[in-house]
């Protein structure tokens, strides 16, 4: 229970700290890292309330993710792409790409 409160806590904080409706305002790298945690939440019929609550319907409903939720009797995969741009030089920007995959049996 304290690791859940904790997950919670940094939910809060980043969520304080962005506005919203994402960790860092915008659907990021982290928010797809933590998918699986809320599918995990949501399995074990873990409580959300307040903003980790609004967070955790923002997330669902988020066209990247969402149709990743109707099998949870089936593998699930989110899949996120994004480039960060360090300097003006195409060249020189970096492209990360993130897959979560969960099976169920």
């Amino acid at each position: 229970m304290r690791d859940i409160s904790r997950v919670f806590e940094l939910w809060g904080e980043c969520l304080d700290r962005s506005g919203g409706p994402f960790l860092f305002g915008e659907f990021s790298i982290a928010d797809a890292m933590y998918f699986p945690v809320l599918t995990r939440f949501h399995t074990y019929g873990i409580a959300l309330a307040g903003t980790v609550a609004e967070y955790a319907r923002s997330l669902d409903a988020f066209s990247s993710v969402s149709p990743a939720r109707p099998e949870p009797a089936g593998t699930v995969r989110l899949k996120y792409v994004t480039s960060v741009a360090w300097s003006n030089d195409p060249s020189e920007h970096v492209s990360y790409s993130f897959t979560a995959c969960s099976g169920h049996s």
